[in-house]
């Protein structure tokens, strides 16, 4: 990570949402790139156009056998200041001048991996702002999110395709503190039956297992922060290399926004196993 603070400047805080403890970095898989809605704008001048940078985070579907991820979405008020390429270095337009609040939509159809290619996806999503600490489902490519950002005031979004199966919705958002949540997960599963002989319910609802599960591979420590659809019955965790001695880890659910929240501990030298179960029965009620 490059620092421009001026040294002495730097805030701790604000650099350990960057980092995991060990000191590696949770990077996007991709360069960041302007939005197309502020491609051609003058950012740093016209008065009213937010700067909107787009990445992806990447991380592998096992038991699909595919590269999924989710969107990233940074906005900033950067208006007042311009690159001056003579004299190589950022210039004030007008110190004298106040620099109004700006406003900027947050949509899934900006990033651009949802709009085509193996990851093209219509909705619904779920978004969720580290700054803002905004939690809202997206129904489709062009539902919204509007902001209004005074000056240099910015928030990152991480926008996630919710999967659907068993009547039941989930996505994985990711350390909730970080400033790029999603780029901790590592891998994930899909919606599956918690057992293969998994008993079957009766009725109308044979068909649907009476557990179901998904498993997420999660780097880091903090806040874990998921979407679904329902409470879960339980969250594990353990590790590959110890898997006999999982974890049965304390959650938060917030039944009206669907958040689900549990705290993971610190890693021993390889990913987290992240388990979430849920009884059927429940989702029936």
């Amino acid at each position: 990570v490059y620092v421009s603070d001026k040294p002495g400047n730097h805030d701790p805080e604000l650099l350990k949402k960057l980092v995991f403890k060990d000191g590696s970095v949770p990077r996007a898989s991709q360069s960041g790139v302007p939005t197309r809605d502020c491609l051609f704008s003058n950012v740093g001048e016209d008065g009213v156009t937010a700067l909107k940078v787009f990445n992806w985070n990447s991380y592998k579907n096992r038991d699909l056998g595919k590269v999924v991820g989710s969107g990233v979405i940074a906005a900033f008020n950067v208006q007042g200041v311009m690159w001056d390429f003579e004299r190589r270095k950022n210039h004030v337009q007008d110190p004298s001048k106040p620099i109004l609040p700006v406003d900027a939509t947050i949509r899934p159809r900006d990033v651009e991996s949802f709009n085509n290619g193996e990851n093209a996806a219509k909705g619904p999503f779920i978004a969720y702002g580290c700054q803002s600490r905004t939690f809202r489902v997206l129904d489709t490519l062009d539902s919204e999110i509007s902001l209004k950002l005074g000056h240099r005031e910015w928030d990152i979004f991480t926008i996630a395709p919710i999967n659907q199966k068993y009547g039941l919705s989930f996505a994985p958002i990711g350390l909730g503190d970080m400033l790029n949540p999603s780029g901790a997960i590592v891998a994930t599963n899909s919606l599956i039956s918690a057992h293969d002989g998994d008993e079957k319910g009766s009725g109308q609802d044979s068909d649907l297992p009476t557990r179901i599960k998904v498993e997420i591979w999660s780097r880091g420590s903090g806040r874990f922060l998921a979407y679904s659809s329902n409470c879960p019955s339980k969250v594990i965790v353990h590790t590959e290399s110890e898997p006999e001695t999982p974890n049965e880890l304390s959650f938060d659910y917030d039944t009206k926004k669907g958040m689900l929240g549990f705290p993971l501990p610190e890693e021993k030298n390889e990913p987290h196993k992240i388990v979430i179960v849920w009884d059927t029965t429940r989702l029936l009620q």
